[in-house]
């Protein structure tokens, strides 16, 4: 079991902070905000999305021994590689893949343009002691896992039938989160055949995942609560794809104004005996 301080991780937090570019405003420097584009929508990069890294750099300071001279690693969707910066500071050799590269990468980092599922085409006969995600897994960014994060038409029907009350909350949420009528999310809902497609566009990210590592390499995500679910499909996919599991929660985030905290899925290759 991996054992990570709250503190611990908010130093490595500040480490990678300080990597983050600025810009000047009005005479004074102050951290630059980026636009990336997923799902067909733009959101801002700024300086408090390096936050949540401090977990996941504390994780593998645990898992390598602070010793990542000549180990390989793979972000997916870094968007400004500050992270991946980091472990080639201290020796580790990078590489990342996203759908929006950001055009700030004077580390000359090896940035892969394309989505999620051309993992195991893009990096098709290399191998890796970690592959890593922070918020990539999260309904505004895989239009696969927007569908898993929702119920499917089958199971509202059933639940307004046994659990009218659960049904109606459910149905709130949803139109909270997505900015949308009540009506729009209940003609919107995906079906059961659906939400399987997706699943098993899911499992075919974490099986390439699994496929790129080295034995006992690590798949580590990072999500921060976005989802209505808890993201509770996530982990057994991940055991189906050949993944040992540990799920971390910590109180660090990087919405000062929501505080939702983050969420560490470690994810760890089984020896071929094991399996």
């Amino acid at each position: 079991m991996v054992r990570v301080r709250e503190k611990a991780a908010r130093r490595e937090a500040g480490k990678i902070e300080k990597l983050w570019p600025k810009e000047g405003v009005n005479g004074k420097e102050k951290p630059r905000r980026f636009i990336a584009r997923r799902l067909h929508k733009a959101y801002d990069l700024t300086l408090g999305s390096t936050r949540t890294y401090g977990p996941m750099l504390t994780v593998l300071n645990k898992l390598f021994r602070r010793d990542f001279r000549g180990k390989r690693f793979l972000e997916l969707g870094p968007g400004v590689p500050v992270m991946l910066q980091e472990l080639e500071r201290r020796g580790a050799i990078v590489a990342g893949l996203d759908a929006d590269p950001q055009p700030h990468n004077p580390a000359k980092i090896r940035i892969e343009r394309g989505e999620i599922e051309a993992l195991h085409r893009l990096f098709k006969g290399e191998k890796f002691n970690a592959i890593i995600s922070k918020n990539t897994f999260e309904p505004s960014q895989m239009a696969c896992v927007r569908i898993l994060d929702l119920p499917s038409k089958e199971q509202l029907e059933e639940m307004e039938k046994t659990n009218p009350a659960r049904a109606k909350e459910i149905l709130g949420k949803i139109a909270s989160k997505y900015n949308t009528p009540v009506d729009s999310v209940r003609g919107n809902l995906p079906s059961e055949k659906i939400r399987i497609d997706a699943a098993i566009k899911l499992l075919g990210v974490f099986q390439a995942s699994e496929e790129r590592l080295s034995e006992g390499g690590h798949l580590i995500i990072q999500t921060t609560g976005e989802a209505i679910t808890g993201y509770h499909f996530i982990e057994p996919l991940l055991r189906d794809a050949g993944f040992e599991v540990e799920v971390k929660r910590f109180e660090i985030w990087e919405n000062e104004e929501t505080k939702r905290n983050a969420s560490l899925f470690i994810a760890r290759k089984l020896p071929a005996e094991k399996k």
